[in-house]
């Protein structure tokens, strides 16, 4: 079966808009205990489950599900240094990067902080790049919000792209998504 690089590159920069991770104090600036939960206005809602041990390395899994169904597992480290997307399974096949990409750099986000990371997975190579952009007060039903605007391109080596910008509130995670069609994705709950 083909594979559709837009509809991936289009998961990836969801998974990496929504991932909250890194521990580094009570509360966590990205948020990523165990049963938490996001819901958001296009129906998906993720959730962290139990760390478990993917090629030899523990990861946290965040799962994606729509309609009740489970369409994609993400899997997270953590470290000092960041947020890394190690790897993500959909359909039953396992996609891993290497070298893992970073999701967020060390806490705290601040405008003007830029970071730029590659991976590959067989043949597929992706960049990431994450900027941030400003801040913006949200209000929307899981509250009001001042949020970090995160601005998130990738490219992968068949040409295909994507932007899109995340509101991340610190200790909370992403409050609302524009993807770069105009779409709003607020977070419900």
């Amino acid at each position: 079966m083909p594979v559709d690089y837009g509809v991936m590159i289009k998961k990836l920069l969801f998974t990496l808009l929504t991932l909250s991770s890194v521990a580094l104090a009570a509360p966590p600036y990205y948020p990523n205990g165990v049963g938490m939960t996001w819901k958001f206005s296009s129906g998906e809602v993720q959730k962290m489950l139990q760390p478990v041990t993917v090629k030899g390395v523990k990861v946290s899994v965040l799962s994606h599900v729509v309609g009740g169904k489970l369409i994609q597992e993400d899997y997270l480290e953590y470290t000092a240094t960041g947020v890394f997307l190690r790897g993500s399974k959909a359909g039953g096949k396992l996609t891993w990067y290497t070298p893992r990409l970073l999701v967020y750099p060390t806490a705290p986000l601040s405008p003007g902080l830029q970071w730029t990371t590659t991976g590959a997975s067989g043949k597929n190579t992706l960049e990431y790049t994450g900027r941030v952009v400003g801040q913006e007060a949200v209000v929307n039903s899981a509250g009001r919000f001042n949020a970090v605007i995160v601005r998130n391109d990738i490219t992968t080596s068949s040409g295909a792209s994507s932007t899109l910008y995340t509101y991340f509130v610190p200790t909370v995670g992403p409050v609302r998504i524009t993807t770069s069609d105009g779409t709003v994705i607020d977070l419900m709950k």
